[in-house]
């Protein structure tokens, strides 16, 4: 296929053009081109020109009303203008009856080159059929047709089965829309069959759609992700204009409804490394993770890097509570389901900012931003999460020296890091995986009130265990639901369907008749945590409702009960958890306060915890659960 000539073009007009540059079998991008109109005086001979690494030159012409007379010399079969006319720089020539073909180029040094865009882009078929009308390559009269050689017509006969799979080949979309253009064989078998196959290699499957509604996404995505979109203007204040601004909320849309797709599409499946490890892989995942992680891809979004510093942030003050339900929050709701890739130590490792607040909003007290919030517990306080994920984040991945678990994080073995989800993110409570890393932080008395009642700005000093390896089991014949006491029930409000009309109940002076509560599947879980000491716990988790069209947050509930050097119960060491499931059960990250404090007081111990799914055990312990369930027998 090395001796494809592409031979049979309409002669070149003095309209407007567009060149592409093509090879055998994969098309170029736009080469360099000349201005195209000279007088008379300025014309000189054509000389040989470099190739730029191919053997052919395609134009593409939009024919105008205004008619030239060319004369074709019978040695080069190179059309000559009149005097006249304007003429073309590039001449596609074919020598017939040579072993090389030739690419004749005006060489005129006083003319200005115009540098092609260097940076692909998705070609809308609209704009090329704007100059290729459908009849351009077949209108070809007998005064100016070249004749193909044996190789330019074996191309052309080949059938649209094999023309498909050579575009299937090309490596970019830009490319196939070139070669749609080299004969009308390929034309007609790039047609939406083809993008519905490069859909599907650059993307997860859609069931029940057909070719051309597929064709249509693929473009969309590739358009958007195209598009130059920063979050964080800060480094950008004075050298964007009104109609930037304008045009990078545009682009800022389209970007959030395109990860909202790519998430809730979102099928990766576990597959083992060559390092033995199970990783999640999927098209939609490592889409996401090429917009997000590489700066150099011309198609990077700074999405996570400008965690805490988008417009959105500058709506609001440090202690305001931000519900998920407002509607300009899809940025912080979609930067914090984005968490478990965020916190892989190999990507997003950009600085951490804002981590004086930070740290004062994730000891904040549950009055002061409670970590759900309505009536029934609906809407989760999306920028308190996305403070306290930000916290850890800077202690887990900043320098040695500035995070208090940097050295510990980074000497992690691979199975320990967070992953992303497996699968399709499923609605409803959804148990939880069995191996978890988790890590929680605390402040000496002093510093705690210091915190919470003085100014921000100060940053006190965290103090942090090591990591812990917990287990968690569910089994409702070991745990069944009626195991779990009154007494934590009222302190943890596990339903919050029961515990609002308790109140209802308790705060009215007259009796009402008991309505039904909603269904809410509630699950029981129990486990055990190992670190320095050993702990056991017993909780609760239910679904909650989407939050900016994500399905897959849960709210989850526990007590934590610390053993003694000799496994017995330790009565000054009982804590209370609270925290929210990111969708896809990975991340989980909430607050802990001792059972004899009240979180909503400014002298309350508690402190901030985070928790990521782990393929196996840190320790090599595969437990059964049963030591947490004798122990709370004992309890």
């Amino acid at each position: 296929m090395d001796d494809i000539i592409w031979s049979q073009f309409p002669p070149p007009s003095e309209a407007k053009h567009i060149e592409f540059a093509l090879s055998p079998l994969r098309a170029m991008s736009p080469i360099k081109t000349r201005s195209r109109a000279k007088s008379r005086s300025a014309k000189k001979s054509p000389t040989r020109a470099p190739a730029y690494g191919v053997k052919n030159y395609f134009y593409v012409s939009k024919p105008t009303n205004k008619s030239t007379t060319r004369k074709r010399n019978a040695n080069t079969n190179e059309y000559d203008s009149e005097s006249d006319s304007e003429a073309l720089d590039t001449i596609v020539v074919d020598v017939l009856g040579t072993a090389n073909n030739a690419i004749l180029i005006d060489d005129d040094e006083d003319e200005d080159m115009i540098d092609a865009p260097a940076r692909e882009e998705l070609i809308d078929e609209s704009v090329l059929e704007e100059y290729t009308p459908v009849n351009s390559l077949d209108t070809i009269t007998s005064a100016n047709k070249v004749q193909d050689s044996v190789s330019g017509y074996i191309f052309k006969s080949l059938p649209l089965e094999l023309h498909q799979q050579i575009a299937l080949l090309l490596s970019s979309d830009r490319d196939i829309h070139n070669y749609r253009f080299s004969c009308r064989a390929a034309r007609e078998a790039v047609d939406s069959t083809i993008w519905r196959k490069r859909f599907s290699q650059t993307f997860d499957g859609i069931k029940d759609l057909d070719s051309v509604t597929l064709a249509k996404k693929y473009r969309y995505r590739c358009k958007v992700s195209e598009q130059w979109t920063v979050f964080d203007f800060k480094n950008l204040r004075g050298k964007l204009t009104r109609e930037d601004l304008t045009a990078q909320r545009i682009f800022q849309n389209d970007t959030l409804e395109l990860f909202r797709t790519l998430i809730n599409e979102s099928n990766a499946q576990i597959n083992v490394n060559n390092n033995g490890v199970a990783v999640v892989d999927g098209l939609n995942m490592n889409f996401i993770r090429q917009l997000i992680s590489n700066e150099a891809d011309p198609r990077f979004k700074d999405i996570i890097n400008a965690v805490l510093n988008t417009e959105v942030d500058e709506y609001y003050n440090n202690n305001d509570i931000v519900s998920a339900k407002k509607e300009e929050t899809l940025v912080l709701v979609v930067q914090l389901i984005l968490t478990p890739l965020s916190l892989h130590p190999d990507i997003c490792n950009a600085r951490v900012f804002h981590v004086d607040l930070s740290q004062q909003q994730a000891y904040a007290t549950a009055k002061v931003q409670p970590l759900f919030i309505g009536k029934y517990k609906q809407d989760i306080n999306v920028r308190w999460l996305l403070h306290t994920v930000n916290f850890f984040k800077f202690h887990l991945k900043a320098p040695v020296g500035e995070g208090i678990l940097s050295q510990e994080y980074s000497n992690l073995e691979e199975h320990q890091y967070s992953q992303p989800w497996a699968g399709v993110i499923q609605s409803g409570t959804q148990k939880l995986g069995k191996y978890w890393k988790g890590v929680h932080t605390f402040l000496e008395d002093f510093d705690l009130y210091s915190l919470r009642t003085g100014g921000v700005g100060d940053i006190f000093s965290d103090q942090v265990e090591t990591f812990q390896d917990l287990e968690i089991f569910f089994d409702e014949e070991k745990f069944p639901p009626q195991s779990w006491p009154a007494e934590w029930e009222r302190v943890l409000q596990s339903n919050p369907f029961l515990a609002a009309a308790q109140t209802k109940r308790a705060s009215s002076r007259r009796s009402s008749r008991s309505q039904a509560l909603p269904d809410l599947e509630v699950k029981s879980f129990y486990g055990t945590s190992r670190c320095t000491k050993t702990a056991h716990f017993y909780g609760r988790i239910h679904a909650m409702p989407q939050q900016q069209g994500f399905a897959g947050f849960q709210r989850i509930v526990l007590i934590k009960c610390y053993t003694t050097p000799n496994g017995g119960f330790n009565h000054e060491q009982i804590y209370c958890y609270e925290g929210c499931v990111f969708p896809g059960g990975t991340i989980v990250v909430g607050r802990w306060w001792h059972t004899n404090d009240d979180p909503d007081r400014v002298d309350s111990l508690m402190g901030p915890f985070i928790w990521w799914n782990v393929e196996r055990s840190g320790l090599g312990i595969d437990g059964n659960g049963d030591d947490a369930i004798n122990f709370l027998d004992n309890f």
